[in-house]
């Protein structure tokens, strides 16, 4: 089975961005504090910790997809 372009660049994407939210989570526990200590809790902090807690789940994808492209599809 060979994918089509589209659909390929779609995946690379998605793991591009699995790899960025990686980053950005560990950025957060070595620069940031806790949710708890934050003294102001705006409308970016929320979305800003939200978003940096994806981090494992984006672990996950990331192998999947990495292992989907370098295994290829038969």
């Amino acid at each position: 089975m060979i994918l089509r372009k589209d659909v390929s660049s779609l995946l690379d994407m998605a793991r591009w961005i699995s790899a960025f939210l990686v980053v950005l989570h560990h950025f957060r526990n070595n620069l940031f504090v806790g949710w708890e200590q934050l003294a102001d809790k705006t409308i970016f902090a929320k979305v800003f910790y939200f978003v940096s807690l994806l981090g494992h789940e984006s672990v996950m994808v990331f192998f999947v997809l990495s292992g989907f492209f370098v295994g290829g599809v038969d």
